[in-house]
């Protein structure tokens, strides 16, 4: 399962926090390991759990997207340069 929270809901990036209740319900009667006997099921509900633990709270959310702004411009940075942010080339 993918670790991106809003890929786990099932939800776009500026998604209302009712539109991400709402998904969150889906998707855990979706994968409840009492519904749900595939033997990932358990994980993918935890990960689904997870993701809204985080986007259901404002300060929790905030604070993910600006992780993974970094994150993301970190991994740009690596393929434009071959660079790690903040490693020195030996000159």
């Amino acid at each position: 399962m993918t670790r991106n929270f809003y890929e786990r809901l099932g939800v776009n990036r500026d998604a209302p926090q009712d539109e991400i209740h709402k998904a969150f319900r889906r998707k855990a009667l979706e994968y409840h390991p009492d519904r749900n006997r595939s033997p990932d099921s358990e994980d993918n509900f935890k990960g689904i759990n997870e993701a809204y633990q985080t986007l259901s709270d404002p300060d929790k959310r905030a604070e993910y997207d600006i992780i993974v702004m970094r994150t993301r411009a970190g991994a740009g940075i690596r393929r434009a340069t071959g660079m790690v942010c903040g490693e020195r080339s030996e000159v």
